[in-house]
């Protein structure tokens, strides 16, 4: 049998790959020696399937087939049949393409919710590959579903130097509420907690069925594993009643009492069960050790061939790199005077991501750096202050973190600023 399959492969052109798709594809169209239907209740989508091809692929579905009576059929809450088919045809043995992005973040959460470990290392390949600040959140989501400490750390070391542009923007939506919770019990680099309100009341009118959008009660029982991790008693008293009370998430007689606690008036009536009770800020960046690192000065430096630069804008550091996650705060000349800081953040294919300027000493978005990234700084420096065309090669360490690239001489040199973002996000799930 054997040797007529392999001559059939032969004669067709086919690879045993290639007929093994086929025929799983096959099979999950017409259903055949099928004992089990499979519905997605949020598309009205079934499948004609074989048990033990879930069984062992999943023990969640394993789990979810042996509680089914004789007949019965599984109905599972899921949205997107393109994932749901695709993971079907892996488990049918097929080797399905991944098409798009959303495809592979859908694919993703599917294989996390029911524990497809075979397919966990393409899941998390992929989501690396397509984890930007446009896609953090809905990244952060599938591996949170995932469990994967590595990947949930990564995506919460970029949302420090973003929380506020990623928060604000649709993507919070997509979270599920067990990562939504996660996320809020961890450091945001965030202006006002104003910003994560909006956040949740966004989420959860858009978890609320259509005709309940409008209803606070309905909002309120949506978010009340969510409110207690929204620092309430941290926000003005404007921000309290624009945006708190605006929204009905609190009853009129809720709000006036967290009003008055928020201002410490006496004779306050008790706070509502869901209201967090915490009265210090998150933590922001600025409240972690700062590091930094000396690039050296043209004094110390034998120098090469150069002409000494006008005042006008030139590269004090370009090619950028380091070995571990950090955000660069502020660039400093020792004994110079720089103007008009800038840092472009670019990928390894020299696309700008960002670009950031120094305003009263620091940057105004922080400055992200990681192995994959890649960083240019420019300045205005006075002609007198020994700045040269050329630039040097260097590389430079501190607080265990390694620096490379090339920079421009200054008369003392020049130090750079920074944080380490392993020493600011531990995530244990």
């Amino acid at each position: 049998m054997e040797a007529e399959d392999s001559n059939f492969s032969i004669m067709t052109g086919d690879s045993e790959q290639e007929q093994q798709e086929r025929k799983g594809i096959s099979v999950i169209k017409n259903g055949k020696y099928s004992d089990l239907t499979i519905t997605l209740a949020e598309c009205s989508v079934s499948y004609k399937v074989h048990k033990i091809y879930l069984a062992l692929a999943s023990p969640v579905l394993e789990e979810l087939i042996d509680a089914l009576g004789w007949g019965q059929e599984l109905v599972l809450k899921e949205g997107s049949p393109e994932a749901f088919h695709w993971l079907l045809r892996f488990i049918y043995g097929c080797e399905p393409p991944m098409e798009s992005h959303k495809l592979a973040l859908s694919v993703a959460c599917l294989v996390g919710r029911y524990k497809v470990k075979a397919l966990y290392p393409a899941c998390l390949e992929w989501l690396d590959d397509i984890l930007e600040r446009d896609t953090l959140l809905e990244v952060y989501n599938a591996a949170y579903i995932l469990k994967n400490t590595l990947l949930v750390t990564k995506c919460l070391q970029l949302l420090l130097t973003c929380a506020d542009q990623v928060l604000a923007s649709p993507q919070v939506c997509c979270l599920s509420e067990d990562a939504l919770a996660f996320l809020l019990g961890h450091s945001l680099y965030i202006k006002s907690e104003a910003v994560i309100l909006k956040a949740a009341i966004a989420w959860g009118r858009e978890h609320l069925p259509p005709d309940q959008k409008a209803s606070g009660a309905a909002l309120h029982h949506r978010l009340r594993n969510i409110l207690p991790h929204v620092r309430i008693l941290t926000l003005t008293a404007e921000e309290i009643v624009k945006g708190l009370m605006a929204s009905g998430v609190y009853s009129p007689e809720e709000c006036q009492a967290i009003l008055m606690h928020r201002t410490q008036t006496p004779g306050a009536p008790p706070l509502p069960e869901t209201c967090c009770t915490l009265l210090t800020k998150r933590k922001s960046l600025d409240a972690f050790p700062l590091s930094h690192v000396r690039l050296p000065g043209a004094k110390n430096t034998p120098l090469l061939p150069g002409e000494p630069a006008p005042n006008q804008e030139r590269v004090l550091v370009s090619g950028l790199r380091v070995d571990a996650p950090v955000v660069v705060q502020r660039v400093e000349g020792r004994g110079v005077l720089l103007r008009e800081v800038t840092a472009a953040v670019k990928d390894t294919a020299g696309r700008t991501l960002y670009t950031a300027a120094m305003h009263e000493g620091v940057f105004d978005v922080p400055v992200a750096l990681d192995p994959e990234k890649v960083c240019t700084v420019t300045a205005k420096v006075r002609e007198d202050d020994w700045y040269y065309h050329t630039l040097y090669p260097f590389t430079a360490g501190a607080a265990g973190v390694h620096f490379k690239g090339e920079h421009a001489l200054l008369s003392e040199g020049c130090d750079l600023y920074f944080w380490r973002l392993d020493q600011c996000v531990r995530v244990e799930l």
